[in-house]
């Protein structure tokens, strides 16, 4: 499965809601 790509959209979208 591609749970890379998903983590890392996951990962992005988290950094952006970041402070």
């Amino acid at each position: 499965m591609n749970r890379g790509r998903i983590f890392g959209k996951v990962a992005a979208f988290l950094f952006f809601l970041l402070p």
